[in-house]
Parts: structure tokens; sequence; C-alpha cells
């Protein structure tokens, strides 16, 4: 004899499987395409129209009661300050890497992205929001297995330049 399953509880169970496969993210903010070339460090010129953009929300959004903005160096950049920061090779939402960036970092992030041992990118991250202790998070496409060793995890910052994490081994866990 075959049971069927009751409306509420398909209902319930599409409901949780939807929310599982989206991340358990509840909020995504999206800053807009970031190039390659932002990524590593390198300085694009802004368009007259963004520039105008960027001025007024930058003049109307100053605080005074914030830090200075974090700076970086030129390519991958010096290493990044610990206290937060998380390579975590396989997340709970989706088995693959997420990377997520100390606390002091947060608001001031453009994007991230691993690099090889060569210091070239591989892959760039999605954001995916603030979370667990105010750290941003950035996801990836595969689990932390499949980016081999000697990898960096890359910050770039709005400030400019990049800050860096060595990751000696990509399926291992490894926290600053």
């Amino acid at each position: 004899m075959m049971r069927s399953i009751s409306p509420i509880h398909l209902l319930i169970m599409l409901a949780v499987t939807a929310w599982l496969t989206m991340g358990c993210e509840t909020k995504i903010e999206d800053e807009g395409a970031i190039t390659l070339a932002e990524l590593q460090g390198q300085t694009v010129p802004a368009t007259p129209d963004t520039a105008d953009s960027t001025d007024a929300s930058d003049s109307a959004s100053s605080d005074t009661s914030q830090p200075p903005p974090l700076s970086g160096g030129d390519g991958i950049g010096p290493q990044g300050q610990g206290g937060g920061f998380l390579w975590k090779p396989v997340s709970e939402s989706n088995g693959k890497l997420v990377v997520l960036l100390p606390p002091q970092y947060t608001g001031h992030i453009r994007g991230a992205y691993i690099a090889n041992a060569k210091r070239a990118a591989i892959e760039t991250g999605v954001y995916t929001g603030v979370h667990n202790g105010g750290r941003e998070h950035f996801r990836f496409s595969k689990p932390g297995r499949g980016y081999g060793s000697g990898l960096y995890a890359v910050a770039v910052l709005k400030a400019g330049g990049s800050v860096h994490w060595p990751i000696p081994n990509g399926s291992s866990r490894t926290q600053y």
C-alpha cells in the first residue's frame, strides 16, 4: 500500500528546499558589476555619468564616526589583518567554498577572489551578505579542495589596492 504525502507536508518540504538551495541567505546586496581588472587592484577610470552619481552618494552618506578606510597594496597586496578571517572549504548551505572576511573590513570591500601560487586570479567570489559576527561572505563555485594548494584569498578594497590571506591547502579550514 502506498501512502501519499499531505499537501501541507509537501509545501513545507518545498519551502525548506528552496531556502536551502538559495544558500540560507536572507539578504543579498549588489553594488554592480566588477571587472577582473578592478578585483586585481588595477585602477579603472570612472565614466562621467558614474563619477557624478558616486560623488553625490558619497557626500550624502559621509559619516565622521567611522574609522578611515583601510588601504591595500598592488596586486594581491600585503597580508590582511586577522581576527575573523575564515576559509571554509565546505559550507553547510551548498557544500562549496565560502570565505568570511574579518569584521574590520566590512563595508570596505569591493570584491574578493582566489589567486594561485603565481598570484594570478583563479575565480571571483559572489558576495552573499554580512553574517556570522558582521563578516562579509563570498561564495565560490566549487569546494575548497577543487582549487588546490598554495593559494591566496584576496580582498579588493574600496579605498584602493588589495589585501590577502595565504591558504596553504584549499581543502583545509584556515583561520586568521
